[in-house]
């Protein structure tokens, strides 16, 4: 928003620090160059947010989970990926749009050699995804559905890509992403479901959790909704803090 103070953000782990949100960006942008893609795949992070007893929405939605900063953090992550995954039931709860619309960010992009904006990749099994976001209005947004169903959206406006999963699972799209669209690192914004889908294959290699300052109680799903064959291992890489909101980055064991 024009005008609005920009959120102040303190680095405690792990050497403590002062950071502004363009700080972290250029952080985010030249860490690109550490996090090669794997052999057939992205390097790909998870991002979500969560109340302080793991949950990931309050009335329905993360929004009323997340602060000025959390949103700031969440789109300078938007701004320096590849491409974005995100579940059809995320898409319809928080009416996804396009995925960088601030245009100094999509500059920032194509300054650094990025396209304009990252891919848009809805997974959606039923293709329940709706057709009336405003995701699918953008005539200039490049979208990708995976999903096991035949059919196709009706009245999207944006150019869709299908990508037909049959009963395979999450590995054949993100290596399709790498194959088919030269996707290097991707970001996957959830749901629950679909995080804990690429953590039980294997494919995710950071996790962001964003802890906001809540009690939320039940029923609101967790985190990571889904069987893991095993707990998986994380290392904490980096933590920011804002107004008792705080950002975790974690490296996934292999």
């Amino acid at each position: 928003m024009s005008g609005a103070v920009p959120p102040r953000l303190r680095r405690i782990f792990p050497e403590p620090a002062e950071l502004t949100v363009e700080s972290f960006l250029e952080e985010l942008l030249a860490r690109r160059a550490d996090r090669a893609p794997r052999e057939d795949r992205p390097w790909l992070a998870l991002n979500m947010v969560a109340s302080a007893d793991g949950r990931v929405a309050l009335d329905g939605r993360s929004e009323g989970l997340s602060g000025s900063a959390d949103r700031a953090l969440f789109h300078a992550l938007r701004a320096t990926t590849d491409a974005v995954l995100f579940g059809a039931k995320t898409a319809n709860l928080e009416r996804y749009g396009r995925m960088v619309k601030d245009p100094d960010r999509r500059a920032l992009r194509e300054r650094a050699g990025l396209a304009p904006e990252p891919l848009a990749v809805c997974v959606s099994g039923e293709l329940s995804v709706s057709a009336e976001l405003p995701l699918f209005a953008e005539l200039e947004a490049r979208v990708v559905v995976a999903t096991r169903a035949l059919g196709r959206l009706e009245g999207a406006r944006a150019e869709v890509d299908y990508l037909r999963l049959g009963d395979a699972g999450l590995e054949t799209l993100v290596r399709a992403l790498r194959s088919d669209h030269g996707v290097e690192h991707a970001l996957c914004e959830g749901g629950p479901r679909l995080s804990a889908t690429l953590l039980a294959e294997g494919l995710v290699d950071e996790f962001y959790l964003t802890i906001a300052p809540l009690l939320v109680g039940s029923p609101p799903f967790p985190v990571v909704q889904g069987p893991l064959a095993q707990p998986i291992r994380l290392e904490l890489l980096d933590s920011i803090e804002s107004a008792g909101t705080v950002f975790q980055r974690y490296g996934v064991a292999s």
